[in-house]
């Protein structure tokens, strides 16, 4: 490996330690006061970051506690974009949300990522435009989508997604099983 080239992991600790910096100075401003269980509780921290594919960009899902008022669960997963040249970081999906896997499009012009709002209360896949927009839903599942992979064309997104419920628990699609169980019968 060249000097100047780092590894994955090395890059990904970067990335969420930079994104960490910047929230956190937002948050906490400098000062000599201690920190206290109630600045600990209410600490933000990186959950997943990735970079753009043009290297201008860090799309990263910021894992927020609740407030003592909202309904018990666990933290909210915002999604941040920030800017590696200047290191300003704009706030892309916010509030009570779960915000997971983001992905950025082939071209760098769109984040995907999986989330569960709408009618469909599922996780399925989402899509944004970095430079404005509303995001919107690019998957229909019955269940929900597990993980997912843009083509390389930008054009197309694939998924893949928990087993939909069914009346029959010998069936699989189009297909089921014998009865013995041992092969699969049309």
């Amino acid at each position: 490996m060249s000097p100047h080239r780092k590894s994955i992991p090395q890059i990904f600790v970067w990335l969420c330690l930079a994104s960490l910096l910047s929230l956190s100075l937002s948050v906490f401003p400098l000062a000599s006061e201690v920190l206290t269980p109630e600045d600990v509780l209410r600490m933000k921290t990186c959950a997943s970051a990735e970079m753009s594919p043009d290297g201008k960009w860090i799309a990263s899902t910021v894992s927020v506690p609740r407030e003592p008022s909202d309904q018990p669960g666990g933290p909210y997963n915002e999604l941040y974009v920030v800017a590696v040249e200047s290191g300003q970081v704009r706030p892309f999906i916010t509030g009570q949300v779960n915000i997971s896997s983001p992905r950025w499009s082939p071209d760098s012009k769109r984040i995907a990522f999986l989330t569960a709002r709408g009618e469909n209360k599922t996780a399925q896949v989402w899509v944004i435009p970095v430079d404005g927009g509303e995001a919107s839903a690019v998957s229909k599942s019955e269940s929900a989508v597990l993980d997912f992979r843009w083509h390389p064309s930008g054009e197309k997104i694939a998924y893949i997604a928990e087993t939909p419920p069914t009346d029959n628990p010998g069936k699989l699609g189009n297909f089921s099983f014998s009865p013995d169980g041992l092969k699969l019968d049309e």
